[in-house]
């Protein structure tokens, strides 16, 4: 059993063999706080980059791989924010060790979603045909900013008044670093799969 990614500051993705997450619902009755979910998804493979699926010997294949490889020693561009360290790690030196690592790493998902928010990014793009971990992520944030502001409290009203400064990347800046997260609503999403088929040529 292992933590395959960190989705939110409370909420991670296990993946296991056998009857480990059976086990480990027993275990968490005793050993986490009484509100500790935990909900089982039945017939999902796990992704290459857990140490469930890697068993100790697909890291060292991949490291002797990435070695051999021609070039993978500039940045990308546009830059790419890495779920191996949760923001844009990628430079002249790295990007071979950062592969290789998401192999044997848990994704630092939530890392990457603050990066996000905190850089001022105003549209993502997501690849593929159906919405993933990430939009999720976003989707999940974005209705719990919307439901602390909308309401008639005066902590409410304060909220909005934040998260109309934090809008604005030049005011944000003056503001504490977790008030970054209230931008959530306003970035947009693209699913390019589906955008290429709203918009392919008649």
């Amino acid at each position: 059993i292992g933590v395959s990614s960190i989705l939110s500051p409370n909420t991670y993705l296990l993946l296991g063999q056998r009857d480990t997450i059976p086990h480990f619902r027993e275990l968490m009755k005793n050993s986490l706080p009484h509100r500790a979910q935990l909900r089982i998804n039945e017939d999902c493979w796990p992704p290459l980059h857990t140490p469930i699926a890697r068993q100790r010997n697909i890291p060292d294949r991949a490291a002797v791989m990435l070695a051999t490889l021609p070039g993978g020693n500039t940045p990308p561009s546009p830059p790419v924010v890495s779920l191996v360290t949760g923001k844009q790690s990628y430079n002249d030196t790295s990007p071979r060790e950062i592969l290789r690592q998401w192999v044997d790493q848990p994704q630092r998902l939530w890392d990457a979603v603050d990066h996000c928010l905190a850089s001022g990014i105003e549209t993502v793009i997501h690849v593929g045909p159906e919405p993933n971990l990430i939009l999720a992520t976003f989707t999940r944030l974005s209705e719990n900013v919307r439901e602390q502001t909308l309401g008639r409290s005066f902590s409410s009203l304060s909220m909005r008044a934040v998260s109309g400064i934090a809008r604005h990347s030049w005011l944000a800046g003056l503001l504490p670093g977790r008030t970054n997260l209230l931008r959530a609503p306003y970035v947009k999403h693209v699913i390019l799969e589906n955008w290429l088929l709203d918009n392919a040529p008649k």
